[in-house]
């Protein structure tokens, strides 16, 4: 009796340091999993005192192996038209200091055919603009038209797809969901006068898995939004979530980076500027990224270089450069 009295207490700890174990190892693997699911990432200051002023409504590219910073609204009712570049986001270099165009918030970017291109905005003096201007260095810049096909405007979006420059939607005489695209920045083609997404501004656009996407802004009634829109043609235009994870927002930035779309910063329905940053690999499903550091809430800047996050000023006027670790 006594001799299976011990036997049995042995099989039970034996058993019991087996499971232990095994369980230990499940969990380390499923630690293992999430850790490849989501890398250690963190946000770094690159530098809070670069060259040029604070300011926001501004615009970034990545252009001949640089970071371009173009343009945008200082204090005091500084409407800007000076042009930076960087090639590690700390030390700044003037290529423009004004004059070369017409000052201007609110305006977009494209890099195109060899060429840095800058369309439409906002000023005191002529209200929204449709015009365009390309360089091939940022300091020397040249008009390609003065007056596009598409009604003046600002806080719209573009991007470059299919070798083409596409502007979306923006606030002109009133608030758009048009689709234009030019693939020489003179002569404009209309895709569609009205797309199947809301009139808004203050949204973005990017590229991703072979179609342009619409995410976010402020409509017509002046709701904020946190729908998300695909097409392959910028004629037929796919509803992906009309209720994405993150809060509806505008002023925010939007990047692809890592095979994923990410939404960072912005302005929320409450009034609340934001500082959380989401992705997507599908543009219905939206994880969010937590790290220990993090950039203060903003109407957010952002761009992909030296394969980086990167988030520049913004309002609350500031002057900082962040990148993400990852």
């Amino acid at each position: 009796m006594v001799r299976r009295r011990i036997i049995g207490i042995y099989i039970f700890i034996v058993t019991t340091l087996l499971i232990g174990t095994v369980g230990c190892e499940v969990i380390a693997f499923r630690e293992t999993l999430d850790a490849l699911a989501n890398p250690a990432a963190d946000w770094i200051l690159a530098t809070d005192s670069p060259a040029w002023v604070e300011r926001s409504d501004f615009r970034t590219e990545a252009y001949d192996n640089k970071m371009w910073l173009m343009c945008g609204y200082g204090q005091g009712d500084d409407i800007r038209s000076d042009v930076w570049w960087s090639t590690d986001g700390i030390l700044w270099n003037q290529a423009l200091l004004f004059g070369a165009f017409p000052e201007r918030y609110n305006p977009t970017t494209s890099a195109h055919d060899g060429k840095l291109w800058l369309l439409g905005g906002r000023n005191f003096t002529d209200g929204s603009l449709n015009d365009v201007w390309w360089s091939t260095n940022g300091t020397q810049w040249y008009q390609a038209t003065d007056n596009a096909s598409w009604e003046a405007r600002n806080a719209h979006s573009s991007v470059v797809f299919d070798n083409k420059m596409w502007i979306m939607g923006g606030f002109g005489l009133d608030v758009l969901n048009d689709v234009w695209w030019s693939t020489d920045g003179i002569s404009w083609n209309q895709a569609t006068s009205s797309a199947d997404w809301s009139a808004r501004y203050g949204h973005t656009s990017v590229v991703f898995d072979g179609k342009i996407w619409i995410i976010g802004g402020m409509d017509e009634n002046f709701e904020r939004l946190n729908d998300v829109w695909y097409s392959s043609n910028g004629v037929n235009w796919n509803l992906a979530t009309s209720d994405a994870h993150w809060d509806a927002r505008q002023w925010h930035a939007t990047v692809v980076f890592d095979n994923r779309m990410w939404v960072l910063g912005g302005k929320d329905n409450e009034g609340i500027y934001r500082n959380d940053v989401w992705y997507s690999s599908d543009g219905i499903v939206w994880e969010q990224l937590i790290t220990k550091h993090i950039w203060s809430p903003r109407a957010a800047a952002s761009i992909v270089y030296d394969n980086k996050i990167w988030v520049l000023a913004g309002y609350p006027y500031n002057k900082e450069v962040w990148y993400l670790e990852y």
